[in-house]
């Protein structure tokens, strides 16, 4: 396999705004560097740990954030590897999986008793002790479940448009409308995408273009952006400190991610994601004061 270089090692003139795409990656950096102390401060796991009837929903609840945290650093973690290694459509789709942990919660977090869907009824049905019920014409209803211990159906399942559509911000909202797709037109063999994988001509198949290397920086700081506002300023964050100095790195992201939306060709770009986008990131977040010694992933 041929080796691909990374960004640092492409000449600046093939690379368009190179200067601030580095910038930018330099920033989720330093942001991913206090992300990761914060969750080698945390991440206690509590359901597991208990007996079964010492289990209470706080426990669930707390297990299922923490999870989703963790599940994203990880996942910023990789996206970024891959984008600094021009994969950018497979960082993007990687981003998908960001933005769906995301959505998911802050879902929850809004609305507590919704931890089920993702814990009691998914599990149950992987391990076989729920099931779905068969409509009349023999076909298995998997948007719905058989309570087995009252034997009523039970919906099944969060869909993402009901997810995105709870969320407190309108500019984030309109946003879905149109960056949820356009990940999805790399996750999947769709076709509107290929463009990716030919050359400028378009007259061959490439695995190895540079064009749009940027993209998955400037999603993958915006993600970042918005998982740090939900942990200083919904979630809270013991460690006053620290919580500071990811404020104001959060507040140098979206100042670079400005800057360089700013200046996008919009007509390139999809319908509303820029403008959408760039309200997002001026949108203003402010600390959460807790006395708790640990991140408080609790609804007040």
């Amino acid at each position: 396999m041929k080796k691909q270089d990374s960004i640092d090692e492409v000449p600046d003139f093939i690379l368009p705004d190179k200067e601030s795409i580095l910038n930018l990656r330099d920033l989720i950096v330093q942001q991913m560097s206090f992300f990761e102390k914060l969750l080698d401060q945390n991440g206690k796991v509590v359901c597991i740990t208990k007996k079964q009837n010492e289990v209470e929903f706080k426990d669930i609840f707390q297990d299922f954030i923490n999870f989703g945290i963790f599940k994203s650093y990880k996942s910023c973690s990789a996206s970024l590897l891959l984008a600094e290694n021009f994969l950018k459509e497979d960082s993007q789709i990687i981003i998908r999986t960001i933005y769906e942990n995301y959505l998911a919660i802050k879902y929850v977090s809004k609305t507590p008793q919704a931890v089920f869907h993702f814990t009691y009824k998914d599990l149950g049905v992987s391990a076989n002790l729920l099931s779905h019920p068969v409509s009349k014409n023999g076909r298995m209803e998997k948007n719905k479940i058989v309570n087995p211990n009252t034997g009523n159906i039970e919906s099944f399942g969060l869909g993402v448009s009901k997810m995105a559509a709870s969320l407190e911000s309108e500019n984030e909202v309109e946003l879905h409308k149109s960056f949820y797709p356009y990940l999805c037109e790399h996750t999947h063999l769709n076709m509107i995408s290929s463009g990716n994988y030919r050359t400028r001509e378009n007259n061959k198949y490439i695995y190895d273009s540079l064009e749009g290397y940027y993209n998955p920086f400037v999603y993958l700081g915006y993600m970042l952006t918005l998982i740090i506002d939900y942990l200083i300023s919904e979630a809270g964050i013991s460690n006053q400190n620290l919580s500071k100095k990811m404020l104001v790195q959060n507040k140098k992201i979206k100042k670079e991610l400005i800057q360089f939306l700013s200046q996008y060709d919009k007509e390139k770009s999809i319908r509303g994601l820029v403008e959408n986008m760039i309200k997002r990131l001026k949108e203003e977040r402010k600390l959460k004061n807790l006395m708790t010694k640990s991140v408080s992933y609790e609804k007040p």
